[in-house]
């Protein structure tokens, strides 16, 4: 099997937020930064997710890749706001997943999210509430503030799941998150074919809707063949 992915990216309404997205042989992430260097923040995570070298490694599993690589992310930003006070107040969030054979990983922090398509009903495998400009698990207990402000303890969880042939992935950032609906997301996953016109016409959906953040969102289908080395 192989992950076919197509990306896209747009402005939201605010200034101060800055998004970005990588798709890798192994890997797709998209990530946000919201305040001031908001930009700076998700090119630095999209930075280091790419360079961890998630699957390289002959048999290593890919859900211990992926929480090595959030180690590596969550010390690359604290090394970024150490330096810079003016990213004190910036928020991060992201939403990954990487895959070896039919074994998938997720993770995701804030309003990043990502969505699984598969016989017909879309499923939210992430799960975040945004709580007072905080994002929070419900099912957490309530101090585990789900941001990388450097004052809060956070906890991140790599989710395992197994791939089945025709899912479809959607990633995303809090720019569609909060602006589109998961029934509006579904009708565009399962009426648009090119993915390429569907990333748009949700960035599209995003911005006539208002959208707050800047608006990141990924495609990937599973589809069969080898995967890419």
């Amino acid at each position: 099997m192989v992950v076919c992915s197509t990306v896209g990216s747009g402005k939201g309404v605010r200034d101060n937020a800055g998004d970005a997205g990588y798709a890798g042989a192994r890997l797709l992430v998209v990530a946000g930064g919201e305040g001031a260097g908001g930009g700076a923040v998700a090119d630095a995570m999209i930075e280091t997710f790419r360079t961890c070298g998630i699957g390289v490694a002959s048999g290593e599993d890919v859900g211990t890749g992926l929480d090595a690589a959030i180690t590596a992310v969550r010390a690359r930003l604290q090394h970024l706001k150490e330096g810079s006070p003016v990213l004190s107040d910036t928020y991060a969030s992201f939403a990954a997943m990487a895959w070896s054979g039919r074994d998938i990983a997720v993770a995701n922090l804030g309003d990043a999210a990502a969505f699984l398509l598969r016989d017909g009903e879309l499923f939210q495998i992430t799960e975040d509430n945004l709580f007072h400009g905080c994002v929070i698990n419900p099912w957490w207990h309530p101090t585990s503030l789900r941001t990388l402000d450097d004052k809060r303890e956070v906890d991140i969880e790599v989710l395992r799941r197994t791939a089945q042939m025709c899912d479809c992935y959607l990633l995303c950032t809090g720019g569609l998150l909060t602006a589109v609906p998961a029934e509006t997301m579904w009708e565009v996953l399962t009426s648009v074919q090119d993915r390429a016109w569907a990333v748009q016409r949700l960035l599209d959906l995003a911005k006539q809707r208002g959208g707050p953040s800047s608006i990141t969102c990924m495609i990937a289908d599973v589809i069969p063949g080898p995967q890419r080395p």
